[in-house]
């Protein structure tokens, strides 16, 4: 059901509601890749201490993303992190966040986004909801790499025809 729908901002908008709404999370944060520009960067936002700071990473780690989503575009692997240990990090909150979890969404073993999430204590990520999330990122993968290959389509099916219509004419 949250990946339904015809654009990649609002599928990964609905997404992120719906994990703040099932679970427990204080925040929710969709990056993903912009294939222009070649970084990876926040598209959808929900939860009552949802950051606004932007920030954006390549596919190299470089960029001026919160450790924990460099850490997870670097390795490809989730990362949980309990934000006590974040000092250094220009990210850090005082509100109650105490632990983030951040999932890398991958096509063909390639991040091309992270969701990040925040939560108290109490909510813990245990295999289960791992795997969860980690599903939740392939189907949101999956979603955004079908909206590309219909817009593809449709632009290729354009010029098609004007090349046609060129062709009759000349």
């Amino acid at each position: 059901i949250i990946v339904q729908g015809d654009s990649i901002k609002n599928i990964m908008q609905n997404a992120c509601e719906f994990l703040v709404g099932a679970r427990s999370y204080l925040e929710c944060t969709i990056g993903i890749l912009n294939e222009k520009t070649g970084e990876i960067s926040p598209i959808a936002r929900a939860g009552p201490l949802t950051h606004e700071k932007d920030w954006s990473i390549t596919l190299d780690g470089d960029g001026d993303a919160p450790p924990c989503i460099i850490e997870t575009v670097k390795s490809g692997k989730i990362e949980i992190i309990n934000t006590k240990e974040c000092d250094d990090c220009k990210f850090k909150r005082e509100e109650n966040i105490h632990t983030t979890v951040t999932v890398p969404m991958k096509r063909y073993d390639m991040v091309i986004g992270v969701i990040h999430i925040g939560f108290k204590d109490h909510v813990k990520i245990d295999e289960e909801e791992k795997s969860l999330l980690e599903e939740i990122s392939d189907d949101l993968a999956f979603a955004r790499d079908k909206i590309l290959s219909e817009k593809d389509l449709e632009e290729t099916k354009n010029r098609l025809e004007l090349a046609m219509d060129a062709s009759d004419h000349g």
